[in-house]
Formats: structure tokens, sequence, C-alpha cells
């Protein structure tokens, strides 16, 4: 008799088991994450599907569910938006799900719009448009999207317009290029313009975006060859805050967007420029340098033109170091450096038997040596100075480096 009892037991208790995990199944594909057609309630849970201007915010019409034609130079508007709104009575709304050509947008805050700025519609078309209001259930320990209203919208767009370029005018007065270094300008900024840093004397430059008088403009977003660069929100709106733009040689495309309140685009200029930067001519002098300093002065200079780096050109102050250095070197056949700073940057000596510092060999050492180099080939410096002193046979050369423009042509 207690083993039958125990039995019958054990039965019951599957039995219960079972059915109570068939009820959760049922529940879950009640409530489950995505309702079936059959179970969507009617689209007049909505309030009113509304076409609005995303510049102006206005209302231009009321969408119907099924087919409606937009046309959209008859409503006089290039950039439209999609609004829906839901009854008062209606139940609480955690997100609108927009499906538009089977891609997926979501906005869980009312108004709830299809896009956040603007739905850009580049040519004529039909588009797909299902709309549906989700509301978020937690019952039964589970996370679920319960569908509590859905509208499906086949739109018929015709007559695409361009998006008017008169606010432009309007709002930016001119773009500008600009002196990276000491602020100034160095002309305007122009469509097809090709920017040759030899031409303007630099090629340290910044792009600056003047603003008309009475321009609504809150912030200004920079896009070069397609990736954003900057976003400048106070005057002077600039394209870099920091430091000269690095550009490659070539063509280049420019997009501009204009920012008023609230995120809203007043306005974007997109055009292209070319740019150049030739090295700038050779120096023409080797100033008071002795000729084997001049000798010297010239293999550096093809060496950094050779690694596509600008020339050196002689800064007074540095040969005066330099050649302070040699001779202190020489006087007391001594190798030791000078110190830096003020215009001097960096610094390379050799000194030794004049049998082992010709020009070629002192070069070749330098050369050898990743700090002495590197100071040849740094892009950085502008100016040099070569100092050279000899005392018997031992010869001692000295070369500083600057980042100071030279002041000897």
């Amino acid at each position: 008799m207690f083993n039958r009892v125990r039995v019958r037991q054990n039965y019951s208790r599957l039995f219960s088991l079972k059915i109570h995990q068939v009820l959760l199944v049922c529940v879950w594909l009640i409530i489950g994450l995505d309702v079936s057609q059959g179970a969507v309630p009617p689209s007049d849970t909505f309030e009113k599907i509304m076409l609005i201007d995303a510049d102006s915010g206005e209302e231009l019409m009321q969408l119907y569910e099924g087919d409606t034609i937009i046309d959209m130079q008859a409503l006089g508007a290039s950039r439209l938006n999609i609004q829906a709104s839901m009854k008062a009575d209606a139940t609480k709304i955690h997100i609108m799900r927009f499906v538009l050509n089977g891609k997926k947008k979501e906005d869980k805050l009312a108004p709830y719009t299809l896009h956040k700025r603007a739905w850009k519609i580049k040519e004529a078309g039909t588009y797909s448009l299902l709309i549906r209001a989700l509301e978020i259930n937690t019952d039964f320990g589970a996370t679920n999207l319960i569908i509590v209203g859905q509208v499906t919208l086949n739109l018929e767009v015709i007559n695409p317009i361009d998006p008017p370029r008169a606010n432009y005018q309007a709002q930016i007065d001119s773009l500008e290029l600009i002196d990276a270094q000491s602020g100034g300008s160095l002309g305007e900024l122009t469509s097809g313009m090709e920017v040759n840093t030899a031409e303007l004397g630099t090629d340290q430059i910044n792009i600056q975006a003047n603003l008309a008088p009475g321009s609504r403009v809150k912030k200004l977003q920079f896009i070069i060859d397609g990736k954003k660069k900057s976003t400048s929100r106070a005057a002077p709106f600039a394209l870099s805050s920091r430091k000269p733009l690095a550009f490659t040689e070539g063509t280049h495309w420019l997009s501009v967007v204009a920012y008023g309140g609230k995120n809203s685009i007043l306005d974007s200029l997109e055009f292209q420029f070319s740019y150049t930067n030739p090295p700038p001519p050779p120096p023409k002098t080797c100033g008071n340098l002795s000729s084997l300093a001049c000798e010297m002065y010239k293999v550096i200079n093809e060496i950094r033109l050779n690694n596509g780096l600008n020339p050196l050109y002689l800064l007074g102050e540095c040969i005066s170091r330099a050649q302070a250095v040699s001779e202190n070197n020489a006087d007391n056949k001594i190798c030791v450096h000078g110190k830096l700073g003020g215009v001097v940057h960096g610094e390379n000596i050799v000194c030794g038997s004049k049998s082992l510092t010709s020009i070629d060999q002192t070069v070749a050492l330098w050369m050898q040596s990743p700090s002495h180099r590197a100071n040849i080939l740094r892009p950085e410096y502008q100016s040099t100075g070569i100092g050279l002193a000899e005392n018997g046979s031992f010869r001692a050369w000295t070369q500083c480096f600057s980042g100071y423009p030279g002041d000897i042509e």
C-alpha cells in the first residue's frame, strides 16, 4: 500500500508539471516578442499619421492606411519627415517602430518621428512603411514587446526637389583660408579652387566659415572626403581649432553643414578643391659659410629633398652657435655638444682626423646613427647652421637645427 501511494503521488506531480509547462508556452505564444498578424490591434488606435516639413516642422498632409501619393513639388518641401501619434486613451506606448522598405528605426520619445532630422528623398519611387506601437511587458519574469497598434502605408513619391540653396547665402557669407600660425587671411576658398601652398606662402592653413549678419547658425559641421572632421560651436567657426590641416596632394571634397536651434539643419554646402604642396625653392646662397661648410649644407638639403622634405634655410643665430661649438671642440681637441635652447632645437657633431671627417664620411656617420638621422630628416625643422673649425689635423663639424624660419636667402 505504501509503495502504491508513492507511485501515484509521483505520477500526479509529473502530470501537474506538464500542465504548468503547457500553460506557460500558451501564455508566451500570446504575449510573445513578435505577435502574429491575427493578434494585432486595429489601426484606429493611432490618433493620426502626419507628413511634416523637416525644416519648419509644419504639418503638410495626413497619411492614411493604404496608398498615398506624395507630390513634393506641390507640397513645396524638399526635406520631409513622418510623425505618428496615439489616441489619448491608448495603452501606454514605450517604443514606436518604423519599418521603411525593410529597414527598421525606433523612437522612444514622443512625438514619434521616422527620422531624427529628415527623411532624405533623392529620387521618385514607391516606399512601404510599417508603423508599430509597442508596449514593454515584463509579466512572468520575461521582457516582451506587445503590439498595441499597427498601420501599413504605401507611399508613392513623385517630383522630388533638391534642397533650396538660398539659405546658404543667408546664413554663411563665405569660407576663408586662414594662416594657422598668424591667424591672418589667405583669401576666400571657392568651389573648384586650387589651393597651392607655394602661392599662399605657407602650408600651415586652416578653413574658417564667416557668417552673415543675422545668421541663426548655432554650430557648423565640417566633413572632408566623406569623414566627419570636426564640429565648431562658437565663432570663429573653423575646421581645425588646434593645429594646421594636413591635406594630401590631390582633389578633396568639403561639406559644411549649418545647424540652428534643436539641431535643425539650416543648409549644407558641398564642393571640391585641389591641394598642391610643392617644396619651396632651394636656398640661393650659403651666406658667410666657408666653401667646405657650404658643400655640407647643400648635401644635407639634397638628402631632405630626396626624402620629400623641405630644404633647410640658413639662420644667422644658428650659424653662430654651430661655429662656436666647432671652434671649442677644435681648440681643445674634444667632441662635446653645445647646449640646446633659444632658436636651437637639435644638433649633430662629428670630430676627429681630417682623413676620417670628409663631407661624405661625416654625412654617412650621421645617417647611420638613428638620432643624428632623425635630426636631418625631421619635418618640423625649417632652418639650420653649419659650423666648421680645424686645428692641425683635427677637424670639428657642427650642424644646428631650428624650427624657426631662416633669415638668410
